[in-house]
């Protein structure tokens, strides 16, 4: 016999307690630990449809709060742009430097010099 598994929503609703909601149910509660949500998730469940809550199967799905989720949500898209720039900035100090030892007829070690980085990076960068 294949055992009904039911999904509880846990979301920290305090400083003190985690909420759980088990929406094809019904029924809410709170918990210490997210760790203890599953037993009382079973014991919700259980004493809801009236089972022992030993039969019940649960999984929990811990979400955060809406804040941190936009916060996070953010700081993925500000550090995508930041390696955006990243790149362009390299791509343009190589082409900087390209130009500069090209157009000026300057060797890489006078570029090296007047630019105020190193031999080896010039060449990087005009190799690149």
């Amino acid at each position: 016999m294949s055992t009904k598994v039911y999904e509880a929503v846990v979301t920290k609703d305090s400083a003190e307690w985690w909420m759980i909601e088990v929406p094809e149910v019904g029924v809410f509660g709170q918990v210490a630990s997210l760790a203890k949500a599953p037993v009382v998730a079973r014991e919700l469940i259980g004493m809801w449809l009236d089972v022992d809550p030993s039969d019940v199967e649960v999984t929990i799905t811990a979400q955060p709060d809406e804040a941190t989720v936009a916060t996070l949500s953010k700081a993925e898209r500000l550090g995508e742009e930041a390696a955006a720039l990243t790149h362009e900035a390299a791509r343009l100090r190589a082409e900087a430097v390209r130009n500069y030892v090209t157009e000026y007829k300057v060797t890489r070690r006078e570029a090296a010099e007047v630019l105020g980085i190193s031999y080896q990076r010039v060449q990087q960068l005009v190799s690149s």
